[in-house]
């Protein structure tokens, strides 16, 4: 039996759990310079029309000290920065742009809004995202990736489709995994899980149906991602 039989697929929503922590998806939020070697950047203060600014690039790739060139621009580089000056801080935040998610990032005074500071950044979420996960080893979370606009939808399903067994009737570790699902919305104040648990077979594997929103800002976050890549590894 399958989606194709409307009376099953009625049935099946009707027995398809959802847990929400609703509310207004965050777009913005602040990162320590750490995260952007996390994303596989080095934040450089360089001299540039004779003048100090700051400019990413990619991890490793310039050294302090070197000049050169970059879209007929000659940029020298005066440090690699490991640290902030105070008061100065690094944000990001998700932009859609005909159907499509962008993060930028810029660095200013903790004290001024967006777009006062110096935009470092500005490229496809998902395609940043993706390489974020890659990088970092996060299988669940990029084997499982769905759509990423202002929020990011993940998807996986193992076995064939039958009717979901009750909350009642889950497995301990598929509980376990709904609270923790559950703690990392309340961390970053929107998520939505919609889980279809058919059961285990007889080698125990579990059979289910997921899907898995998150606000795309927080992903970002080495903590988040991690927490939420070991939360789904409770399915094998």
């Amino acid at each position: 039996m399958g989606f194709e039989k409307i009376e099953f697929k009625l049935k099946h929503a009707e027995s398809t759990l959802v847990f929400e922590k609703t509310g207004n998806p965050e777009k913005e939020k602040e990162y320590e310079i750490r995260s952007l070697k996390d994303w596989g950047f080095d934040l450089l203060l360089v001299w540039h029309k004779g003048k100090l600014t700051y400019l990413l690039q990619e991890e490793g790739l310039r050294k302090k000290g070197e000049t050169f060139r970059l879209e007929e621009e000659e940029y020298s580089v005066e440090e690699v920065l490991e640290e902030l000056p105070k008061d100065t801080s690094i944000f990001a935040k998700i932009e859609e742009r005909n159907g499509k998610a962008h993060i930028l990032v810029e660095v200013r005074h903790i004290k001024k809004k967006w777009g006062e500071g110096t935009l470092i950044l500005n490229v496809p979420a998902a395609e940043l995202l993706i390489a974020f996960f890659r990088k970092k080893g996060l299988d669940r979370l990029y084997n499982y990736i769905e759509s990423v606009g202002i929020t990011t939808e993940f998807f996986h399903q193992r076995g064939k489709p039958r009717i979901p067994i009750p909350y009642e009737k889950l497995p301990t570790g598929t509980r376990d995994f709904i609270k923790r699902t559950q703690e990392i919305f309340e961390l970053v104040g929107f998520g939505r899980l919609s889980l279809a648990f058919y059961g285990k077979d007889k080698n125990k594997d579990s059979k289910y149906r997921l899907f898995l929103t998150l606000p795309t800002i927080e992903l970002f976050d080495i903590w988040i991602a991690e927490k939420l890549n070991n939360s789904l590894k409770v399915f094998k």
